[in-house]
């Protein structure tokens, strides 16, 4: 009995490299438009399963079409979407309001009146214990520095606010053609899965569902489960912040919710601000907000992550945080917001081709050289 190695490897191998090299130049090509072609692939793929089962159900003695099912999905997403703005949206643009108004003169406040309190309070303490700290400095420069990164962020978002009612009529095209375009997919995408599977050819269809299957638990963890722990993070904080006391805790709370879709840098892009107003009110509530905000954080890195997300999207950090700085440096904030998806899928493909090729390879090699050595030794016994 002699075995050989896995007569495609070579090609199956160059294939994945391919598609691989094929993506990354379509994702260099397209990143002028990557936002709403992203946005319409990632819209595709959390609906599509709701519109299969929607589809599914009879109805009348008759089972809806997919164009039928894609309409009532609307429907249903903007009744949903409706009904939060009505109860979110007033609150928020009251206290977005509220914050452009009050916000400056309580940040002079806090420069003219709190930080000199906070400071001589610091260096009685440091005199009295005989820690020999220079309380004026570490406070001036810590509060300072974050000043200076919330009001930079501020103006960030203020600048980027107005871009968008500046181009509205675009903002609005562009939605309008996501929605379009996800549609058309969505009511199609059956065909398309069978065109696409007729043109694998069928000696490694095998290898490509299994490929795909192992895509579509990365994907699922880290798109859908990302989503999840998105809503979570931002109704934990709105109900800790109104508990605290702190102002503008819908605002915040939807600030958290945001930002908690960038892995690693959300958590401290969103405390940055949320640090800032609870300042305004005293410092032993800032560090209430640290102490919620650190407390959050623990228990989605801890229990939401491994149970909603799964052990299938781990990745290392340092394969995140340059993923993050990659795609950032390309694609601005979208690509902060797909680097960890697309991280996740690269890692499958070569992981499924490591595993079920080089692997299987190396293992039939090692068999081979078994099997060898006791013919082998079969034959010297005969003899």
């Amino acid at each position: 009995m002699t075995t050989t190695s896995h007569p495609y490897t070579r090609r199956l191998l160059a294939t994945f490299a391919g598609l691989l090299l094929f993506v990354i130049a379509m994702l260099w090509l397209m990143r002028g438009v990557l936002g709403p072609f992203g946005l319409c692939l990632t819209l595709v793929y959390l609906l599509e399963p709701l519109v299969t089962r929607l589809s599914s159900q009879p109805l009348f003695g008759q089972r809806i079409s997919r164009g039928i099912a894609v309409a009532a999905l609307y429907g249903c997403v903007l009744v949903i979407v409706s009904a939060l703005f009505t109860v979110l949206i007033p609150r928020f643009y009251d206290e977005v309001t509220r914050i452009a108004h009050e916000l400056p003169r309580q940040l002079d406040n806090l420069r003219q009146v709190q930080i000199p309190l906070w400071e001589s309070q610091l260096q009685h303490l440091s005199d009295q214990w005989g820690l020999g700290v220079d309380a004026h400095k570490q406070v001036h420069e810590s509060i300072t520095g974050l000043m200076r990164f919330g009001e930079t962020g501020a103006h960030s978002v203020t600048d980027t606010i107005r871009h968008l009612l500046a181009g509205a009529f675009d903002t609005l095209m562009t939605t309008v053609l996501v929605l379009l375009v996800t549609a058309l997919l969505l009511r199609d995408a059956p065909k398309a899965k069978i065109y696409l599977w007729q043109a694998v050819p069928p000696a490694i269809r095998n290898d490509v569902g299994a490929l795909i299957g192992d895509l579509s638990r990365d994907l699922n963890g880290a798109i859908r489960g990302q989503l999840i722990i998105c809503l979570i993070n931002g109704v934990l904080t709105t109900l800790g912040m109104t508990l605290l006391g702190v102002h503008y805790a819908v605002t915040i709370g939807i600030i958290a919710a945001i930002c908690s879709l960038i892995p690693v840098f959300g958590t401290v892009i969103s405390l940055v601000p949320a640090v800032l107003i609870a300042l305004t009110q005293s410092w032993l509530v800032a560090l209430e907000v640290i102490a919620l905000v650190m407390l959050i954080h623990l228990i989605e890195a801890n229990f939401l992550n491994p149970k909603v997300m799964g052990h299938s999207v781990e990745l290392h950090p340092a394969i995140i945080l340059s993923s993050l700085y990659v795609a950032e440096h390309y694609f601005g904030v979208v690509g902060l917001l797909l680097a960890v998806p697309v991280a996740a899928a690269v890692r499958s493909i070569v992981r499924f081709g490591y595993d079920r090729y080089l692997v299987v390879t190396n293992n039939q090699q090692d068999m081979a050289l078994v099997e060898s050595e006791i013919s082998g030794l079969a034959g010297l016994q005969g003899d």
